[in-house]
């Protein structure tokens, strides 16, 4: 797990170096955006619903304030809010059935942002833009699964990183729209199922996956002072 978090460290690192030796004009400014978008919630549990036929899909909302301090280089805090769904961990136990169960997050990132058209002294008004961040998540108000055993916990607190990149069209009275891809992977308390005694008991020591992960595909608004 430390070794996740290092490589993490040292993406967000190796932007903030690759600021350094971008070009030194100035051309500061803030913007703030609104978004939503689809998520698919990958955990252990993904294979109980791949069993099942239904959807992992969930849908997430987020508000960021992005200050771009370099042509090339920015800075976004982001706070978001979802829904997730998620089930016990049925093809890896003994007890038939499908255990779904719901429950909601809100988080927090920040991000550094490397703007592609910033590094080509580019002034074209559409912009690919990668980033790289860490954050986290509190998560809560967990629905019963009804599994025997699996006992999901509620209200759990877990550290997270991402990195994705952001399509982006501005236009020139300052509003613009883009859409963004990217994972987010948690630590395994994320979605409120660890492997508990009896998981280890029965199945030889399975400690499960060490990360619980989301894939998400954001559409929003931005409006640039």
């Amino acid at each position: 797990m430390k070794k996740i978090f290092l490589v993490a460290i040292g993406l967000v690192a190796g932007m903030v170096l690759l600021h350094a030796e971008t070009s030194s004009e100035k051309k500061s400014s803030f913007t703030v955006s609104l978004s939503a978008g689809p998520m698919v919630n990958i955990y252990e549990n993904y294979f109980s619903y791949a069993g099942s036929g239904k959807s992992l899909f969930s849908y997430q909302t987020a508000l960021s304030v992005e200050y771009d301090f370099r042509r090339a280089i920015g800075f976004r805090v982001q706070a978001e809010y979802g829904k997730n769904v998620g089930a016990c961990n049925v093809m890896e136990t003994s007890v038939g059935g499908f255990y779904p169960y719901q429950f909601q997050n809100i988080a927090g990132f920040g991000d550094i942002i490397l703007d592609m058209a910033g590094l080509a002294s580019s002034s074209s008004a559409f912009r690919i833009k990668l980033f790289a961040g860490a954050g986290a998540a509190y998560t809560f108000n967990f629905t019963d699964s009804g599994h025997p055993w699996q006992k999901v916990k509620d209200k759990n607190a877990s550290f997270g990183f991402r990195l994705g990149a952001i399509a982006e069209y501005s236009f020139p009275f300052g509003l613009g729209i883009f859409a963004e891809i990217y994972p987010e992977f948690y630590t395994d308390r994320y979605n409120g199922l660890e492997p508990s005694d009896e998981d280890m008991k029965r199945f030889d020591g399975y400690p499960g996956f060490p990360l619980d992960i989301r894939g998400l595909m954001m559409f929003g608004v931005s409006y640039r002072f």
